[in-house]
C-alpha cells in the first residue's frame, strides 16, 4: 500500500516522455554555446544578427513568459495523452 505522498510523485513522474526533460537540458546548453561563439565570430553581420535577435526575443518572449516554469507540466499533460 502506498502513502499519499507516493501516489502524487507517482502521478507526477513522466513514463514516456521522459527523455525529452533530459534532452532539452542539453540541447539548450548546445545551442547557448553555439549562438555564443557564432556571435562572437559575426564581424561585420553583427548589427543584423542583434537585429534579428531583438525581433525573436520580441516575438517569442511573450510565448516564453507563458511557458516558463510549467515546462514539466505540459510535458506530463501530453505524456498522459499519449497512454
Amino acid at each position: 500500500m502506498r502513502c499519499h505522498g507516493e501516489v502524487e510523485e507517482a502521478e507526477k513522474a513522466l513514463k514516456y516522455l521522459g527523455f525529452v526533460e533530459g534532452t532539452a537540458g542539453v540541447v539548450t546548453v548546445c545551442v547557448v554555446h553555439v549562438y555564443a561563439v557564432a556571435k562572437d565570430w559575426s564581424g561585420a553581420w553583427r548589427p543584423y544578427i542583434e537585429d534579428l535577435e531583438k525581433r525573436v526575443r520580441d516575438t517569442v518572449g511573450p510565448l516564453y513568459h507563458l511557458v516558463h516554469g510549467k515546462e514539466h507540466d505540459i510535458l506530463l499533460f501530453f505524456d498522459h495523452k499519449v497512454t
